[in-house]
This record gives C-alpha cells, structure tokens and sequence, in this order.
C-alpha cells in the first residue's frame, strides 16, 4: 500500500506526537526511549512503541530462523534482503500501518515512540506519513562511553566485537545521515539522572508545545511559543 493511500486512510486525531530514534550503536537509544515513555505516563500522556527491528525479527521467526533473531549480521541482512525487494523504506512502511491498524480502536496514544530508524528512506516514509507530527531524535555519545556501554551489553550475539566493525554496518545502512537529518539530538554521555533531566527538558519544552498546537485552532497558533526552538535544542543539546 503507498503511503499517499495511507495517508487517505490516517483517522484525523488530535493530540498525537511521534518521535522517532536514530543513533550509532551504544549511545542508549533504547534507555532514552523508555525513560521518555516512563516520564511521558507519569504525566498522563499514553504511549504506543514500535521498534523497527522486530518487524525484521518476525520476519526471520516466519521463515524458520528463530536462532537468529539476536545475530546483529542476521537482522542486518535480512532487513536489506526486506529492502532490496520491497523498496528502501519497507521497514517504516509497515511500521506506519500498524500504527494505523491499532489506532482503530478506542485506546489511541497521544505519542508513539519508534526506534530502529537507520535509513534515510525510512526518515523520509515517517515524514510523509506524519509530517510535522514526526521528531526525528538522535541520540549521541563519544566513543568513549559507547565503547563502555557495547563492552557492558549483550543485546546482540556480535557484542563482543570491536565497536569499529559495528559502526562499519551502521555507515552502511545510513546511520550517520539519519542523525544529521534529525530534529533534535540529546547527549548521553553522563549519568542516567542527567538523561532524564534531558528528556524532562525535551518533552516540557518540545512536545507538550506539540500537543498544545493541535488542540489549538490554526487562527491562534501563531501566536504560541514554546520555549523553545528546534535551533534552540541542536545547539544546547548537540
């Protein structure tokens, strides 16, 4: 289905933010996404998540490939095989219609959360799918502390090798061009209380403005602020 028909098909919803992931392997893109959804409930806000990667995962289980859903080579090879055949930006694709296929019924979110962005084309699918609803976030490190957290983790079964061959596939994929297209870009080079000072700062300042704005009829919207600027968030964050 092509996303023009699917946005044909998107309910018209009110309240609704989607942020989406990006980042090298090791700057905690999943602890920044799940401090976000814990800050984002405490405050009332529902939630909805999607990780690209599983829909690779549910691919490999579909053809009998179980024992290989936590081999990082395996999920990078079968997303592109995924790519290859049904177009670059397949995974978002079918992340945008089962957005929509659980939005039919009566628990909507007011923010969904994807991580697992690494490709242009998967930006470019969530942006014309959601338009200014979509915040493409990059989450970054130096390499020291990525380096810390790979040698810490056991996410994937090649965790083991040197952070430089992971970074390798992530060039490949489109990784470092997916941060710079981003929005916004939160440091994780500190403790876990410094990360949530951050996301507290993000959501505060940049998506409960968000959620203000389409609440709001358009005659009264430009005269809104935030806060707090795109801008304002690359340089202070970045």
């Amino acid at each position: 289905m092509s996303i023009v028909a699917l946005k044909e098909l998107t309910l018209e919803s009110t309240m609704k933010v989607y942020v989406g992931v990006t980042g090298l392997a090791g700057t905690g893109k999943s602890t920044f996404a799940d401090v976000l959804a814990d800050l984002a409930s405490a405050r009332g806000i529902a939630i909805r998540r999607f990780n690209l990667s599983d829909e690779v995962r549910c691919e490999l289980v579909r053809q009998g490939r179980e024992d290989e859903v936590t081999s990082r080579k395996a999920l990078i090879d079968t997303a592109n095989e995924l790519r290859a055949v049904y177009g670059p930006g397949v995974l978002a694709e079918r992340t945008v219609v089962k957005d929509l296929e659980e939005s039919f019924g009566n628990n909507q979110p007011n923010l969904v959360v994807i991580t697992g962005i690494r490709s242009p084309a998967e930006v470019a699918t969530f942006k014309n799918a959601w338009a200014e609803q979509f915040l493409l976030t990059a989450v970054v490190a130096s390499e020291e502390s990525r380096n810390a957290r790979m040698s810490d983790r056991r996410q994937y079964d090649e965790d083991v090798d040197p952070l430089a061959a992971v970074e390798l596939a992530d060039q490949a994929i489109g990784i470092p061009d997916c941060i710079q297209m981003s929005n916004y870009r939160i440091p994780n080079d500190g403790s876990i209380e410094q990360l949530h000072r951050f996301v507290e700062a993000f959501l505060r300042h940049v998506i409960t403005p968000m959620f203000e704005q389409q609440n709001t009829p358009k005659t009264a919207k430009a005269s809104l602020t935030s806060g707090f600027s795109e801008r304002d968030g690359r340089t202070k964050w970045s």
